[in-house]
């Protein structure tokens, strides 16, 4: 029921709208209502079709209308983690790569080139990807906050979770 009050409220306020309000076309439309769902469930289950179909009118709003970039930004960097929890990994590197190569300047750029080598480690599980994409991601932005975590990261690399406890505590003991 609580899944239906939103968009029937978005369809109500879209058709009220005054000459002075936008109207929602049936892509935003839909992509609110996906967004209701996908950001607001609390059942703490992922539905991996509705995200992917969510990540899928996103990069269509991207390619279809003119937005402003920090527009374009944001939605490149919502597909891409749709597309990672998805476990779809070269489609969520796409997407953060087009914020890097398309959109260096953004204060998301840095985020998006580290989360490449993330994906890649962790979704992809393609180790030399991840290194070369931390690495590229450190020699741009050299100053980001994730600087560090990629560090750690290329040093990890290939590691199970009890050989990286293993070496945490072999330095916490030294």
């Amino acid at each position: 029921m609580k899944k239906l009050i939103l968009p029937l409220a978005l369809l109500i306020f879209a058709s009220c709208g005054g000459p002075d309000e936008p109207v929602l076309s049936e892509n935003d439309q839909r992509i609110a209502e996906l967004e209701s769902i996908v950001f607001t469930d609390t059942t703490g289950k992922f539905d991996v079709q509705i995200a992917l179909e969510l990540a899928s009118l996103y990069t269509h709003r991207i390619r279809k209308e003119n937005l402003p970039d920090s527009v374009v930004v944001d939605l490149h960097f919502k597909a891409g983690e749709l597309y990672m929890n998805s476990r779809k990994p070269n489609l969520a590197i796409r997407q953060f790569d087009m914020i890097v190569s398309d959109h260096p300047g953004s204060n998301k750029a840095g985020t998006a080139a580290f989360m490449k080598g993330f994906v890649a480690e962790t979704v992809a599980n393609d180790i030399e990807l991840a290194r070369k994409n931390y690495e590229a991601f450190i020699e741009l932005f050299p100053k980001h906050q994730l600087v560090d975590d990629a560090q750690f990261s290329i040093q990890n690399l290939g590691l199970t979770d009890d050989e990286l406890l293993e070496r945490i505590r072999n330095k916490n003991s030294e």
